[in-house]
């Protein structure tokens, strides 16, 4: 199966592009913070640390339970770097064997996403412009760190961005 992240900071398009992909008739698995803020009723601005706990430990569920699946490819959006890099940010120290877990997962091709030109906080994105930069930076940094050559998307008519994305995974 091949594995292909959809990561960028906040306010880079990633959710609508995951909807766009899969509109397409791509298998694709939903970002995990979204999920758990309306399940759980936690918001990391409120509960940083137990949200990225149970943040981490529902993406590493969910991409071991990859392998049960019958896609021949998926796009995630956001991959477990992207929970370990938030509790970093964040001052939150997991255990080695959670570090040694998510360098255990294996992706095909990460594309990064540019952050959109205008920066629209809402529920779930609770940080500033300059914060959601600086996220978007310490992500990109962490996945050539993880071994990852992203690949840049840049902000493009969406139509285009889509298939800047889909022309990239032959």
């Amino acid at each position: 199966m091949k594995k292909y992240v959809i990561t960028g900071g906040p306010c880079s398009g990633k959710t609508t592009m995951i909807y766009a992909i899969s509109s397409r008739g791509f298998d694709v698995i939903q970002e995990s913070s979204r999920k758990i803020m309306k399940k759980y009723g936690i918001h990391p601005k409120t509960n940083f640390n137990i949200f990225q706990k149970t943040l981490m430990k529902e993406q590493i569920e969910i991409e071991k339970n990859l392998e049960k699946c019958n896609f021949d490819e998926v796009f995630l959006d956001r991959s477990t770097i992207d929970a370990y890099i938030y509790a970093k940010l964040g001052n939150l120290e997991y255990p080695k064997e959670i570090l040694d877990i998510v360098k255990s997962m294996n992706y095909d091709k990460v594309f990064f996403l540019d952050m959109l030109e205008e920066y629209k906080p809402d529920h779930e994105r609770w940080e500033t412009e300059e914060t959601a930069r600086h996220v978007g930076n310490e992500l990109y940094k962490a996945y050539i760190d993880f071994g990852y050559d992203p690949i840049d998307v840049p902000v493009l008519p969406f139509e285009e961005r889509v298939d800047f994305i889909l022309n990239r995974i032959e």
